[in-house]
């Protein structure tokens, strides 16, 4: 969090300075955005990492909303082949335990939908530490174009290219 009020901070000097050229200002945003996705996403991955040390609803639905809530309103920053973020999140959730749709859904609901299955807790907490430091590349690209051809794949293309997962023909092998 203080990375990203210590990016907007020296945004807004530079900018009533005059210093900064559209091309910083641009780089000085994304680096902010990034800040902030990340800073949502961590929590998510702690509370991931737990596994079933964390059996509290409300934990969850508070981690998840912050995450979602953050995704939502970066969203216009991000690189348009990331439309699929916040629905990747949701799915990765919604699989490891069954709360997809918490930022939604009152406690109570919350409460009947959670199930923790720890394959799927394991596959989403990967997907995370896939996820960060692609949005932390991303937010140091000082590029704008090389910025927006950052790849990030879906939930489900990235359980494929793991071999975790395909449809159609189940999980990884299990020894």
């Amino acid at each position: 969090m203080t990375d990203a009020l210590s990016a907007a901070g020296s945004i807004s000097g530079a900018i009533i300075s005059g210093r900064m050229t559209e091309s910083q200002t641009r780089w000085a945003h994304r680096r902010a955005s990034a800040g902030l996705l990340q800073n949502a996403l961590l929590p998510l991955r702690r509370v991931m990492a737990q596994l079933s040390f964390s059996g509290e609803v409300s934990e969850w639905k508070a981690t998840f909303t912050l995450a979602i809530h953050a995704l939502q309103s970066e969203r216009s920053r991000t690189p348009s082949g990331w439309g699929h973020l916040e629905q990747s999140l949701r799915e990765a959730v919604a699989c490891a335990v069954g709360l997809g749709l918490a930022d939604r859904e009152s406690e109570q609901d919350c409460e009947s939908r959670f199930h923790q299955d720890k394959v799927w807790l394991m596959f989403a907490a990967d997907y995370l530490d896939y996820v960060v430091p692609v949005i932390g590349r991303w937010g140091e690209e000082s590029s704008t174009r090389r910025s927006q051809n950052t790849e990030l794949i879906d939930f489900g293309r990235w359980l494929a290219r793991t071999g975790r997962h395909e449809p159609g023909k189940g999980l990884w092998p299990t020894t």
